[in-house]
């Protein structure tokens, strides 16, 4: 995490730090496996699970460093992901103003049409490059087209 620091530190004033952080210990398709039913920070005997909580707030105290330099980030997140909710994460989001924004990976490129959540602090003008419509109904049908 020290060399994350280091790299993010390098972004200057006015710039983007993109994150996609490991989703898997955050489905809700995973709570129970995962231990994260009945609390935030689930099974923390499970090494995945202990190192998806400890990025969660790596991620808290490096937003709050980056705001503090005028730098904006992107936190990327399937839709289906309790992490942009767990304590510490989101008081961080809130507290410098970040945005929820729910997209399409298939948007962005990619070929596969599940939604995505954003969560960003970017200045209102930048908010139409995190916007993008939904995928066409035909290619989730028949994804070879």
């Amino acid at each position: 995490m020290i060399f994350m620091t280091v790299m993010a530190m390098r972004v200057k004033s006015g710039g983007l730090l993109l994150s996609s952080p490991c989703c898997k210990t955050w489905l809700w398709i995973s709570r129970y496996t995962m231990g994260r039913h009945h609390a935030w920070f689930g099974d923390e005997t499970r090494p995945d699970v202990a190192a998806a909580n400890d990025t969660a707030l790596f991620l808290a105290f490096l937003y709050n460093l980056l705001n503090d330099r005028n730098v904006y980030h992107v936190h990327e997140q399937p839709l289906r992901s309790s992490q942009p909710l767990c304590p510490g994460l989101a008081e961080t989001f809130k507290s410098i103003g970040s945005e929820r924004v729910v997209t399409w990976m298939g948007a962005f490129g990619c070929e596969i049409p599940k939604p995505t959540v954003l969560m960003s602090n970017l200045p209102q003008d930048a908010d139409a490059l995190m916007k993008a419509k939904k995928p066409p109904t035909d290619r989730l049908m028949n994804p070879a087209n």
